[in-house]
């Protein structure tokens, strides 16, 4: 079997060489060179074109993400001070609640409103809140075991309402 023949070609500076009539034969060498680099800018204004749009596409959806989180790190700041609030409240009813179970007095009065002002009214728990309120308010050993099951019951609360601001900052549903 005989070896294939590789004819190389001779470096020179022959402008025959570089002839490019097969792409644009009427025209000069030098316009189709000319013609040659328009392309090749008119293919590089294309890529960045299209590398500027897809760049101010990522851009817009970024900004909406971030605005996004931006306002579930709000909204669970909101939810955290009303969290606070109602834990003191609740904290705030306990003690007076423990303090004086026979005599309810403006104080306890305006702890039970707020409470209930601060807790969604389809609460599963809302019954059960009034129901051991007024339990927890009459005297003797009925009354204690009540608070101490008020207690467990607002801990459920605000165990409920953490859940909601975690799930805030993680970018859950509403």
């Amino acid at each position: 079997m005989s070896s294939p023949v590789i004819k190389t070609v001779p470096a020179t500076s022959d402008p025959a060489l570089f002839n490019v009539d097969f792409l644009i034969p009427s025209l000069s060498v030098e316009l189709q060179v000319a013609v040659i680099a328009a392309a090749a800018a008119l293919g590089a204004a294309v890529f960045a074109f299209i590398a500027s749009m897809i760049d101010a596409k990522v851009q817009r959806e970024n900004a909406k993400l971030e605005a996004q989180t931006a306002s579930n790190i709000k909204l669970a700041e909101f939810r955290q001070i009303w969290i606070d609030r109602l834990r003191e409240d609740f904290v705030a009813l306990q003690v007076k609640i423990s303090q004086s179970p026979s005599d309810i007095d403006k104080e306890i009065g305006e702890s039970i409103f707020r409470i209930f002002l601060m807790i969604n009214k389809d609460d599963p728990s809302i019954e059960n809140i009034k129901s051991v309120i007024s339990q927890s308010l009459r005297a003797g050993e009925e009354g204690r075991k009540a608070q101490v099951e008020l207690l467990t019951i607002f801990q459920g609360v605000l165990k409920s309402e953490w859940e909601v601001v975690k799930r805030d900052l993680n970018g859950g549903p509403q």
